[in-house]
């Protein structure tokens, strides 16, 4: 798959195993987009082999190894970032703007709520237990949470609960099931 991309973007070098890719590239800095039970070994190798790591979210399945990869970005001196990108969104810029100017009082409570239907089951890996590690909680869940706390001004957590459902991949009835057909943008 590496050789076929490479192949029609005309890039002179493909790679079947990271750990020779660093070796032979010594890049600075590397982006890890594997699926989320993979993201661990990705980082710590990039970490290991001197680079700074930006990493899909979430940064890892288990809070334990989220500990894990931060603890080895601070031993290597090398900057782990996370790619929360739904705090950039238009809502979630107004929504901090509002807070953070006080227009919202001192806020104690926060709710929110997602629902992904568009390419359930057969779009990405998200609801394949197995690659994702936690289903939607880990995909749109983590926008969610990182957003609402970031719009509140990262408070202390007390409590956090979350509940999911299946209904939507359990049928198969008017599924949308393409990008295209959903109205995302194409590529």
């Amino acid at each position: 798959a590496a050789r076929a991309t490479a192949g029609r973007h005309s890039i002179a070098r493909a790679y079947g195993d990271a750990a020779r890719m660093l070796a032979d590239q010594q890049p600075d800095i590397v982006w890890v987009c594997t699926p989320n039970a993979f993201h661990r070994p990705y980082v710590e190798l990039a970490l290991q082999a001197g680079c700074h790591v930006l990493c899909e979210k979430p940064i890892a399945t288990t809070y334990h190894d989220a500990e894990v990869l931060y603890a080895t970005a601070q031993d290597v001196g090398r900057t782990l970032m996370v790619s929360q990108t739904a705090r950039w969104e238009v809502r979630a810029l107004a929504a901090r703007r509002l807070a953070q100017g006080g227009a919202l009082g001192q806020i104690y409570y926060a709710e929110a709520s997602a629902m992904r239907r568009r390419g359930t089951p057969q779009w990405g890996q998200f609801h394949i237990k197995a690659a994702s590690g936690g289903g939607p909680v880990l995909d749109l869940g983590v926008h969610i949470l990182d957003s609402l706390l970031w719009i509140m001004g990262s408070p202390r957590v007390t409590s956090v609960s979350a509940v999911t459902f299946a209904k939507l991949a359990a049928q198969e009835e008017s599924l949308v099931t393409s990008l295209a057909a959903s109205g995302a943008p194409l590529g």
